[in-house]
Formats: C-alpha cells, structure tokens, sequence
C-alpha cells in the first residue's frame, strides 16, 4: 500500500516563519532575541491549536489550548528581563491577529488536504489533522520549555 507523503509540513513553516517576525525586535543573535523568536512560534502554534478547536473537529481535543493572552501573561512574559517585558507585550499583542488568521488559514489546509488524502472520511481526516496540530504545539512548547531555561540560566 504506497502512500504519498502529505505536503502539509510546509504550510506549517510558512505560517510559523511570519508569526516569528517579532524575533526582529532585539537581535536574534542574543539570548533575548533567541527567547523572543521561540515565544513567536510558541504564540502561532498556540493560535494554531486554538483555530483548530474552533473548527469541525474541534471535538476532537478534550484539553484545550490556553487563549493567547493567558500563554503570555502565565508562560511567557516572567521569562523576559522586566526592563524588556513592555515592548514584548506591546509586539505579542500586535502578533496576535496575524497569527489568528494565519491559524485559521492552516487549519482550513490542513482539514481540507487530509479529507482529499482519506477521501472524505471526516473522522480519520480530524485526527490525522489533529495529529499534526497537537505535534505542532508541543514541539513548540517544549522548545520554549528549553530556551526560557537556557535564557534563565545564561548571564543574559
């Protein structure tokens, strides 16, 4: 039984690339700037999960996915030095819309290419859909895990 691999790996860089433009903000060579980037994917795949709940096969997740302003305010912003942590929340908060709508928008390719590929059985195509958010948004949580770590124990 020959499968074609599924193309959906890059839609999720195309969409994790642009919610990471904050990274901009310090340089992304420093330690903030590094933290600053893996908080930009951690927002996006978070949004990702949060569009998918919101979609048809949002049932398919018991546990859902915190709102993004309650990531920032209990996950991420306490990682941030407090000197930086304004201009942070200010560049988060401008994020937060892009990456709604880029979320939406993988979730409607990633629903819609998984129906063709298991043609048209919804419940296997939500969770093979699902499979690929819930991987999406722990990889990206675990790699903020480690960069606030790091940050946190570097001489900043």
């Amino acid at each position: 039984m020959d499968q074609k691999p599924t193309r959906l790996s890059l839609p999720i860089l195309i969409f994790l690339t642009p919610v990471c433009a904050f990274s901009q903000v310090p340089e992304p060579r420093t330690p903030i700037g590094y933290l600053s980037t893996v908080a930009g994917l951690y927002v996006g795949a978070n949004e990702y999960m949060l569009a998918f709940a919101r979609s048809k096969c949002g049932y398919v997740f018991r546990k859902k996915a915190p709102t993004t302003d309650t990531l920032i305010k209990t996950e991420l912003i306490d990682a941030f030095p407090v000197a930086a942590r304004e201009e942070v929340l200010r560049v988060l908060a401008a994020l937060q819309p892009q990456a709604k709508t880029q979320g939406e928008k993988l979730v409607q390719q990633a629903t819609a290419g998984a129906l063709r590929e298991h043609k048209g059985d919804d419940r296997l195509a939500c969770g093979f859909a699902a499979g690929m958010a819930a991987a999406t948004h722990a990889g990206a949580e675990n790699r903020w895990q480690a960069e606030a770590l790091r940050f946190k124990q570097s001489d900043r």
